[in-house]
């Protein structure tokens, strides 16, 4: 009889452990696996084999697991030599894993004279007993050259204030690794951002991606009280095409389109007299036509042929007075 166990297979606040590999092999390489219990969702920190094992010879076992992050490494590979057939205990250690900051970014220059965006992460989270040490934070323009980095940071761990001026109108990419006490790198986490001229900053998780080969047909949320609403496209903080209307739909001409550059939609309402701030998407068209999604609420022009590509916002407005 053989029993694995895990030593450390407690988990920070957030972390959940669906799944565990479980391997026992004749060789260090593990081509020879004498048992083994895959995606097993029953025994996850510790499993019995009941196998008949040669008594003096040299057996092999190591575990993983399966957490709501993905797969940990492969454990230690714990090595035993039965001395009798009753039982056979194996204890193994997971490798440290520590969880990829999730980020955000904002503009600071008022509160931060000398600092012009505040870089936020997560707090530190790993699977073992390591303490966070430092974090490395790199800002990158979209050709991949770097604007600016703080390299083992350990005064700055979970934010950062930069101290470089960005160029407005432009992409922008952060990266971000934390460093355990153990050594241990996570992943580097990424949030990527437009600058408009305005200093409003878009994050990409409200990017959208369109077609440049059709018309772009833009619906917002029905507004009780809409008085206006005005809408500006930029390409590279340039108003090229701009609109009031009393509805909440609008068409944006595909010869504004320009794959490759910052293509920025912004959008104010009026509602019951009261002027709100802009609200800002960013929106990147691709290089090559796309197929284009099918409905009864997208619009067909009189050949029965679809001249529009449908760009559902779902902006919540706040009405604020000038």
């Amino acid at each position: 009889m053989i029993v694995l166990r895990i030593n450390n297979a407690d988990l920070p606040t957030g972390w959940t452990h669906d799944k565990t590999d479980w391997q026992v092999s004749t060789d260090e390489s593990f081509k020879d696996i004498l048992v083994k219990s895959m995606d097993d969702e029953e025994n996850l920190t510790t499993i019995i084999f009941n196998e008949k094992l040669d008594l003096g010879k040299k057996y092999y076992g190591r575990a993983r697991m399966l957490l709501n992050t993905g797969f940990t490494e492969w454990s230690n590979i714990d090595v035993f030599i039965p001395k009798d057939a009753n039982e056979v205990a194996l204890n193994m250690d997971i490798p440290s894993i520590i969880t990829a900051p999730t980020l955000t970014t904002k503009y600071e220059k008022d509160s931060h004279p000398n600092a012009y965006f505040k870089i936020l992460g997560n707090e530190f989270s790993t699977l073992g007993n390591a303490t966070h040490e430092s974090t490395t934070w790199i800002v990158e323009d979209s050709e991949g050259t770097a604007l600016w980095a703080s390299i083992d940071d350990k005064d700055n761990l979970t934010s950062v204030l930069m101290d470089r001026y960005l160029p407005k109108n432009t992409v922008c990419h952060v990266h971000a690794a934390y460093k355990g006490s153990n050594g241990d790198i996570s992943q580097f986490g990424t949030v990527s951002f437009y600058l408009s001229n305005d200093d409003r900053i878009v994050l990409h998780e409200k990017m959208k991606f369109i077609p440049p080969n059709v018309d772009l047909y833009v619906t917002l949320p029905f507004m009780e009280g809409l008085d206006t609403l005005e809408w500006e496209f930029l390409l590279e903080g340039e108003v090229v095409e701009s609109g009031t209307t009393t509805e909440c739909f609008f068409n944006i001409s595909k010869d504004n389109l320009n794959a490759g550059v910052a293509n920025v939609l912004r959008v104010r309402t009026t509602i019951n007299s009261k002027r709100g701030e802009w609200t800002y998407t960013y929106v990147e068209p691709f290089n090559e036509d796309l197929e284009l999604p099918t409905g009864d609420n997208i619009p067909y022009n009189g050949n029965n042929e679809q001249t529009y590509y449908p760009l559902d916002l779902p902006i919540k407005f706040v009405s604020n007075e000038d």
